[in-house]
């Protein structure tokens, strides 16, 4: 809009129009999230998993494995990252 027709509106139309373009703006200018959710599996074959989030930049292409404790089979195990079905 140009300067002359955003002085001619009244002040409550000129907040909601500032308001507006500052919601599109905002928008076009956010950045892409990187965190995708993987799926760890138990290596005990319990069918225990946990989901956790993974910086695909950081870790790159390796897949995640972590000793954690698998309740069904009361110790520690390996889980592996498995694809989660979305």
């Amino acid at each position: 809009m140009s300067k002359k027709i955003i002085e001619g509106l009244t002040y409550k139309a000129r907040s909601v129009w500032c308001a507006i373009t500052i919601v599109t703006l905002g928008t076009e200018a956010m950045a892409k999230k990187n965190i995708v959710l993987i799926k760890l599996e138990s290596t005990a074959k319990t069918g225990f998993y946990f989901v956790k989030k993974k910086n695909p930049r950081k870790t790159g292409d390796k897949k995640l494995s972590f000793k954690k404790y698998d309740p069904i089979a009361r110790k520690h195990v390996e889980f592996k990252e498995t694809k989660l079905k979305s």
